[in-house]
């Protein structure tokens, strides 16, 4: 978030109530072409690993993972269960003392009774690494991340970065909005979307129709529509707010 990259999360941890996004992060093209560029990261890859026909570990070492997880996903749940039962138990004992059930046990015993009855999981959480488990840093070598190359893509991170580093906006992807960027004035969480942003490809220029149908729709969600492409002489970036009457 200090570099305003959003990015999305692949990765998910659940409970009994609810699921929590985690790790691994995606990020879209632009957004690792930037980090990149900024060098505020690095890509590297692992070839002579992922590229090999056998598999990266031997069953054993796989089945041996997959327990420990288990195991920790028992201890886990065991951890919120202990939780739920303290906040009940005083009412557990208050229902054996009316039952009549002879010499009731305290607070810890019953707790420790009531987990004792937990021999597995009602669920097992498929979990998804934010890192490579099988491969070692000793692995990974560098890799250059491929540049935009195409008029679209060199348009949409001239774009990216000119409202990131000079605009201080934060930019999502924009296909749901019928563009190709959502930008945001703060933190998406906190603030609603302020453009709509629709990259104009050189040999592909925004009909009236079409221009019209985009302006209907930022109109609609209460947004604006900018328009972005290149000027022929100097090559610079330059944006168009369209202004369709409805």
């Amino acid at each position: 978030m200090d570099h305003r990259i959003i990015g999305s999360f692949e990765g998910a941890v659940a409970d009994n109530e609810s699921i929590h996004i985690r790790l691994p992060f995606r990020l879209t093209p632009v957004e690792t072409q930037f980090l990149v560029k900024h060098k505020i990261g690095r890509t590297v890859e692992a070839p002579q690993k992922m590229r090999a026909c056998q598999p990266l570990v031997s069953y054993e070492v796989y089945r041996s993972l997959r327990k420990e997880r288990i195991s920790n996903q028992m201890e886990a749940y065991k951890m919120r269960k202990r939780e739920s039962l303290e906040s009940m138990v005083d009412k557990i004992i208050e229902g054996k003392r009316k039952k009549g059930r002879g010499i009731i046990p305290d607070r810890d015993a019953i707790i420790q009774n009531e987990l004792a009855k937990i021999i597995s999981l009602p669920f097992e959480l498929i979990q998804q690494d934010y890192k490579e488990p099988w491969l070692k840093k000793d692995d990974y070598v560098p890799f250059d991340y491929a540049p935009p190359s195409t008029y679209l893509e060199k348009l949409k991170f001239l774009v990216f970065e000119d409202f990131h580093t000079n605009r201080k906006y934060f930019l999502t992807s924009g296909i749901k909005f019928g563009g190709h960027f959502l930008a945001y004035p703060g933190d998406p969480s906190k603030y609603h979307a302020e453009y709509i942003i629709f990259c104009e490809e050189r040999d592909r220029k925004v009909t009236e129709l079409f221009q019209k149908a985009l302006d209907r729709l930022a109109h609609g969600v209460k947004k604006t529509l900018l328009i972005a492409s290149l000027s022929e002489e100097r090559n610079q970036l330059k944006y168009r707010k369209t202004r369709t009457n409805f």
